[in-house]
């Protein structure tokens, strides 16, 4: 714990490749000494201010060599992703420049990051919390507008001030009752059972409702899953295909060509959507269907929603 209070810490926070510009993030209480080891200002301007940003070089101190013309953004502690001081040098986006940039920081006394390392000095000094923290993972790996608004919603607090909230008013509830119970001599007025009665339930009632939006908002988050289900033979994997606009799946005129569950992701409208084909329902033959069957089953569990799939071609049976 003192390491990660004590230390500072520096990594690329853009992916690697070529790209107009990368960024190189410098967090901990020697980030500005760091900085001034190994960067020059182009203008007057002391450094550093708080959250300013200055043009300069980046240099190796031994042979004053510009190793790249920088933009760097400070921000001082406590007011800080981190809630340390903490260092944004925007550099051009050539990997040799910017693993040249990376180098010379942690030659003049940062360490490199580890990975969430940023994020966990934030949760440590109280600039988020676990679901805050959860929502930075889920922004970064969202496949939609839906699932990035979901991910930012929580960013912003929204449930953690609920749960607040709620524990506030069991708190309140929880002190008015222990004092009728523990100070009856101080004329201390007793709680109408029916009163705290009714109150209590209005907030299971609240996390009922929060519960489900939660769910809803997990199966949102993860991709909604959404199976394909039918007897064997009956087009599960022609309409996969048609979907995904790719032959994903194989098709033959063969029953129970689909032995396995086939997942693949698509997007429909603002919706991530996880496909799913299934082995067709039917009494198994073999050990391998039946294992199939059985998969498919556990995918229908799992499932946000089900779509029955029928060959128009024939009369409905036993299996469909």
């Amino acid at each position: 714990m003192s390491k990660v209070r004590t230390d500072t810490i520096a990594a690329v926070a853009t992916p690697p490749g070529r790209s107009a510009i990368s960024l190189i993030r410098v967090s901990g209480p020697a980030a500005f000494e760091v900085l001034n080891k190994v960067f020059k200002t182009g203008g007057k301007k002391t450094f550093p201010l708080p959250h300013c940003a200055y043009y300069g070089s980046i240099i190796e101190p031994a042979s004053g060599l510009i190793a790249d013309k920088v933009l760097v953004t400070t921000f001082v502690a406590p007011h800080s992703y981190t809630g340390e001081n903490l260092v944004e040098i925007s550099t051009h986006g050539n990997m040799v420049v910017v693993s040249k940039v990376l180098q010379l920081v942690l030659q003049n006394g940062a360490r490199a990051a580890e990975p969430g390392e940023f994020t966990r000095r934030a949760f440590i000094n109280g600039k988020m919390d676990l679901l805050e923290v959860e929502a930075v993972a889920q922004l970064l790996s969202a496949d939609s507008m839906t699932q990035a608004r979901l991910a930012l919603n929580q960013l912003d607090g929204l449930p953690s001030q609920f749960v607040s909230r709620i524990r506030g008013r069991l708190l309140d509830h929880l002190v008015q009752l222990e004092a009728s119970l523990n100070f009856p001599e101080d004329a201390i007025e007793a709680i109408d059972e029916h009163i705290l009665a009714n109150e209590l339930k209005k907030i299971v009632a609240e996390l009922r409702i929060f519960a489900e939006n939660a769910r809803n908002g997990s199966m949102v988050a993860g991709g909604l899953k959404i199976a394909l289900l039918g007897r064997p033979n009956s087009g599960k994997s022609s309409i996969m295909n048609y979907m995904l606009g790719r032959e994903r799946a194989i098709v033959t005129e063969i029953a129970g060509t689909t032995r396995d569950t086939l997942e693949e992701s698509l997007m429909i409208g603002n919706y991530a959507i996880k496909l799913i084909d299934t082995a067709g329902l039917r009494k198994p033959g073999d050990r391998i269907e039946e294992i199939g069957i059985e998969r498919t089953r556990r995918a229908v569990d799992e499932a946000f929603a089900l779509v029955g799939v029928f060959d128009g071609s024939s009369y409905p049976d036993a299996d469909d």
